[in-house]
């Protein structure tokens, strides 16, 4: 399992299919995936995003990807530096991506 926050997040949703295509991974507010979506491959990865971060991809955009989003209500680009903000829903999407 890959956790990547903005830039890193990026960077391993942009090689997910290349390197590790059965690897599980959690990007955190990787905004600049909004530069090459769609993927070549969205299972796998997950995406997490402040809900009102103004980098984040467009919706339809999302929308077309098959990425799974969840969106952080009331939270902004930095989602990831507020670790009771993100916790619960990366244990969500651990648990889910971890289940059989």
């Amino acid at each position: 399992m890959v956790l990547g926050f903005s830039y890193g997040g990026f960077l391993a949703g942009s090689v997910h299919a290349q390197l590790a295509p059965a690897a599980k991974m959690i990007c955190i507010s990787a905004t600049r995936l909004r530069q090459i979506l769609p993927l070549p491959s969205s299972e796998g990865i997950h995406l997490i995003f402040g809900g009102n971060d103004p980098f984040r991809p467009e919706a339809q955009l999302l929308a077309l990807s098959g990425l799974a989003v969840l969106d952080v209500p009331n939270a902004g680009h930095e989602v990831y530096r507020d670790t009771a903000a993100c916790t619960a829903y990366v244990a969500d999407a651990v648990s889910r991506r971890m289940a059989p």
